[in-house]
């Protein structure tokens, strides 16, 4: 990192604006900040700090002390600023910061709390540096460069401090930090975060893998518990004993507080349980096997008991057989004659159904007769009477006369209709003209509603015409006056406009005359004091001439060559360049008086013009007159609009009554022609109405006429209509009757009612065919059991006795029942066990894969976080590793300084109050004793210069190692006091050797010895008021 630019304004005891160009100081590798002590030479490196983190270099670096720091009493009006410029390997950057500080209010007395500020660049080129708009904005808010410039450079405020900016007070802290200060510190100088990261990364990967490999493990031991609980419920004859399966002691003392691993690992354990499972699995096959042969026994016998309890079952139905085939032969003649009834019944159901259907019909039929015929003619019930009789012709021609007679009334009704339309034509003409009577009515009482509304608004607007021609004529009048009052108003606004004018030139030339007044003084004074250095200049005009006698050389006045007493130049000598600035400053001051004269001159003739303008009025007087004449104009403006207003208003008046006297007559005109029509249609629809009344006759209205022919017409189609349905229903029933006496000759039968004798009521026709229906089942089923040869067969066998078969039976079904129960339970036990077991094996095979192939990475991880020999993490590590070769560059350095007799060694002894070993503790090797010595017990010069070997090392080792942050530039502040000159002549050599890598070292000291020997620098002078300036000397 290197710094280039710094710049500052109002901080600390600086209260103007100061500019330090870092590369030119650093042209030559070195240079110094020099100044009285409290001058301010810390503040620039506090300047510095501050710029990239927003708080000091000193060891409180709250924002108090930042405050206290920072804040310049001196320039308390002016915003404190500090800009810096930077460069590392990712860029260019410029950072502007403002502290918290307390500045004067916009408003009233006091001061106002500022928040601090932060803007970070970053740049294209260093040219950019000088352009405060130029570069790319990384942040706008102090958090935000709070996250940024830790980042961007690579070191936190503390790591700067004790690494590139040594301020004073600090400069040993990185020699005497506690070990674990200095890891820190290493750590981020030399980027070993990425084996911070690796480490972590390790760490986690191991504590990963130890839980994957815990987890798996607790897995298999609780699936290999589970096997062995499952054991432990066996029952040993699975029902036959009750008493549970208990395991091995030893084995079973074996899990009690015994980890997961070591279960897994008990390889007797393991042998035991696969022993108990295959146990079990044997004695589900013996069930098995057992239950197969009590099985084939147990059908053997129950074959046995079918076969016999069959026979049994035959010889009992062919004795039941027998049994009921005699006394269904006893019943065979009774069946015959139910037969016979049966077969009469079957052949005269059907003609008795339509005999029925017959007498319904005539039933059906007699009413409408009745209604329709006048002699009351009816036709028999009595079938054999209507079959005997002549009733059904004597019907149907009685029903033909009504029908002609009904077709002629028809014919009559037709006529009617004719007459009917006629009248309902003039029915509606009546009613047009009542509708139009209506219509004039209301018009007429509409056209005089409307004229004398006509008449009321005709009235009211003439009255508001005379109004408003009166205000048109005052308005008018008042309105003639506007351009007069227009004029005035410019007028007077002009008055105005130089009143104010003069006003003004009045103060100017009362402030002018006061100024001639010291102007001619101030020139009085210049040509007095020219001319009293004129005088005194021609009186020692001979000092002059003699000061430039030569000896041996003619004087210019007298031509001598010799000299005897040349006149000498007074204390008070003035010289030619002091009367020739006298003379300058009279001039001056005399053309000030002569331009003031002029000016005022001119003042005075404005005055005048602007008097004569304003017409001597002041500028309350003129604001008076113009506002009076400003209200004329707006009160004529006023009455103009109102005037136009109201003539616009009698336009529409005169418009409005011309319309409504047109609308007027033409009404009047309406109601003339309304009344005629009325009188002419009511004369018609009187005659209409007569001749309609005339010929309704005994009916009140067409409607009620229409009404009445529409119930004839109604009553005569009902009426034929109902006579054609009883003639086709009179020719039905005699087509009927002449079927069913063919069918009586067809069956031998005299009468419908000998023929409906033989038709058997419904209960007994249901009552004998149940009968004979019994009698064949039973008759068919007791041949075939008798036919049937097994039954013949077991009726010839002697009988079966099948009490002590059935007893046998039931002892093998229960041992049968009995055994499957076992073999079903024990093989349940084995399945679930073996399935359990292979579970549980394969359990254990995941853990032993997973468990092996972890072992390298838990290693690996528990080596990094420091379970090893030394105890040191992955990153510590790295870190002492950095150390020995900053050790070295170190000593190389101190060695030079010290003449040989410090060294720097580091030691693995614990620090106090520490538990463990770090490896980054430090002790002295005083080789002119021979000894080991501690960091505190060298001396304050010696402590100086081995801090500062120190502090070289770690950057010639993160230079050259690149494993980090390239520092480029250091601060020492203070310290080279307590050297003495030889020690600082060696010390010198060691910093000037710096240029050769490319670096620059700012050193802060006031040692003279310093001053001679570093050209280049930076010095601060105090001033007067204790404020401080400083200025910056550098060769390049």
């Amino acid at each position: 990192m290197r710094l280039h630019r710094l710049e500052f304004d109002a901080i600390g005891p600086f209260p103007d604006r100061h500019v330090v160009d870092f590369d030119d100081l650093a042209s030559s590798g070195l240079f110094l900040l020099s100044g009285p002590t409290g001058s301010g030479k810390s503040t620039i490196i506090d300047a510095i700090v501050f710029a990239l983190y927003g708080t000091t270099s000193g060891q409180s670096s709250g924002d108090k002390a930042t405050k206290e720091r920072l804040h310049c009493t001196a320039a308390p009006e002016r915003e404190p600023w500090v800009e810096l410029t930077f460069s590392n390997g990712s860029g260019i950057y410029r950072i502007r910061r403002t502290p918290e500080h307390q500045a004067p209010k916009r408003r009233g007395a006091g001061t106002t709390t500022r928040n601090a500020t932060c803007k970070l660049f970053r740049l294209a080129t260093l040219e950019e540096a000088r352009d405060p708009d130029a570069g790319e904005v990384l942040a706008t808010q102090v958090s935000e460069a709070a996250t940024e410039i830790p980042r961007i450079v690579g070191l936190s405020r503390e790591q700067f401090t004790q690494t590139m900016v040594l301020p004073q007070g600090q400069f040993s802290r990185f020699l005497t930090a506690p070990p674990e200060d200095r890891t820190a510190i290493l750590r981020g100088l030399f980027g070993t975060q990425l084996y911070e990261r690796l480490q972590e990364a390790l760490r986690e990967r191991s504590l990963k893998a130890e839980r994957s490999v815990a987890s798996r493990a607790e897995r298999a031991a609780n699936a290999l518990e589970q096997v062995i609980h499952q054991l432990a419920q066996v029952p040993p004859a699975l029902g036959a004993d009750e008493a549970k399966h208990t395991l091995p002691a030893d084995l079973r003392e074996r899990l009690e507080n015994v980890s997961a691993v070591e279960l897994l690992t008990d390889e007797d354990l393991h042998k035991a349980v696969t022993t108990e499972a295959g146990v079990v699995k044997d004695l589900s096959e013996e069930l098995r096997t057992e239950c197969e042969r009590v099985a084939e026994a147990f059908a053997r016998v129950s074959a046995t008991r079918d076969r016999l309890a069959d026979i049994a079952r035959r010889q009992a139905r062919v004795a039941q057989a027998r049994a009921d085939r005699e006394e269904l032969s006893a019943q065979a003649e009774k069946i015959a004659a139910v037969r016979e009834r049966l077969a009469r019944h079957d052949r005269c159901e059907a003609l008795v159904r339509s005999g029925q259907e017959l007498s319904a019909s005539v039933a059906s039929v007699n009413p409408a007769l009745a209604q329709l015929l006048d002699s009351e003619l009816q036709l028999p019930i009595d079938l054999d009477e209507l079959l005997t009789g002549s009733a059904g012709a004597q019907a149907l021609a009685e029903l033909g006369e009504l029908e002609s007679r009904l077709e002629k009334d028809g014919a009559e009704l037709d006529r009617d209709d004719g007459r009917l339309e006629k009248l309902q034509l003039q029915a509606r003409r009546r009613d047009a003209l009542d509708a139009q009577q209506s219509e004039l009515a209301t018009q007429q009482e509409r056209e005089t509603a409307r004229l004398c509304e006509l008449r009321t608004e005709t009235a009211r607007a003439s009255e508001e015409q005379a109004r408003m021609r009166e205000t048109h004529a005052s308005a008018s009048a008042l309105a003639a006056g506007v351009d007069e009052a227009t004029e005035r108003w410019h007028d007077t606004k002009d008055r105005l406009a130089a009143a104010r004018e003069h006003e003004s030139l009045t103060a100017k030339n009362a402030e002018l005359t006061a100024a001639l007044d010291e102007l001619a003084q101030a020139s009085q004074r210049a040509t007095q004091h020219a001319d009293a250095l004129q005088k005194r200049r021609n009186s020692q005009l001979a000092g002059d001439l003699a000061a430039d006698l030569v000896p041996d050389e003619p004087c210019p006045v007298c031509g001598s060559r010799e000299h005897p007493a040349p006149a000498e130049l007074g204390a008070d000598h003035v010289s030619e360049h002091d009367l020739e600035a006298a003379l300058k400053d009279a001039s001056a001051a005399q053309q000030k008086a002569v331009l003031a004269r002029a000016e005022h001159r001119q003042l005075g003739e404005g005055l005048g013009e602007t008097r004569q303008r304003s017409g001597g009025l002041s500028v309350a007087e003129a604001e008076a007159a113009h506002r009076e004449v400003e209200e004329a104009l707006a009160a004529a403006k006023a009455a103009r609009t109102q005037a136009a207003q109201a003539g616009t208003l009698l336009e529409e008046l005169a418009a409005k009554l011309a319309g409504w006297a047109k609308e007027s007559a033409a009404l009047e005109t309406s109601l003339r022609d309304a009344a005629a029509a009325q009188e002419k249609t009511s004369a018609e629809r009187d005659s209409v109405a007569a001749d309609l009344t005339e010929a309704l006759g005994e009916h009140e209205s067409v409607e009620a006429l229409e009404a009445s022919i529409a119930r004839a017409r109604a009553a005569n189609r009902s009426a034929a209509r109902e006579a054609s349905i009883a003639e086709r229903e009179v020719r039905t029933i005699s087509r009927d009757v002449e079927t069913l006496r063919e069918q009586l000759e067809a069956r031998e039968f005299a009468t419908y009612a000998e023929a409906a004798g033989c038709v058997l009521p419904t209960e007994t026709l249901a009552s004998l065919q149940e009968g004979v229906r019994d009698y064949d089942t039973r008759l068919i089923e007791v041949d075939a059991v008798l036919r049937d040869q097994d039954n013949q067969a077991a009726a010839k066998a002697e009988p079966v006795e099948l009490s002590t078969i059935e007893q046998d039976v039931a002892n093998h079904r229960a041992r049968h029942e009995a055994v499957t129960t076992l073999a079903a339970a024990a093989g349940t036990w084995a399945s679930s066990i073996e399935q359990t077991l292979a579970r549980a094996e394969q359990e254990r095979a995941s853990y032993d894969a997973l468990a092996s192939g972890a072992a390298t990475e838990i290693r690996l991880g528990r080596l990094a976080s420091g379970a090893n020999d030394r105890s040191l993490t992955l990153a510590t590590f790295v870190a002492l590793d950095m150390f020995e070769s900053v050790l070295v560059a170190t000593n190389a350095r101190l060695l030079a300084i010290s003449s040989g007799r410090y060294e720097l060694v580091r030691t693995d002894e614990r620090e106090r109050g520490r538990q463990r070993k770090l490896g980054l503790s430090l002790a002295v090797v005083d080789h002119s004793r021979g000894t080991r010595r501690s960091l505190h017990s060298l001396s304050g010069g010696e402590t100086f210069y081995t801090a500062l070997s120190l502090a070289l090392g770690l950057a010639d080792t993160v230079r050259e190692t690149h494993g980090g942050i390239e520092m480029n530039t250091l601060f020492i502040d203070e310290g080279f006091g307590s050297l003495d000159s030889g020690t600082l002549e060696q010390v010198m050599d060691v910093l000037h050797a710096l240029h050769d890598s490319g670096r620059a070292v700012g050193v802060v000291s006031h040692v003279d010895e310093m001053k001679q020997q570093i050209a280049d620098r930076i010095e601060v002078r105090k001033r007067e008021d204790a404020t401080s300036t400083l200025t910056v000397y550098a060769a390049g």
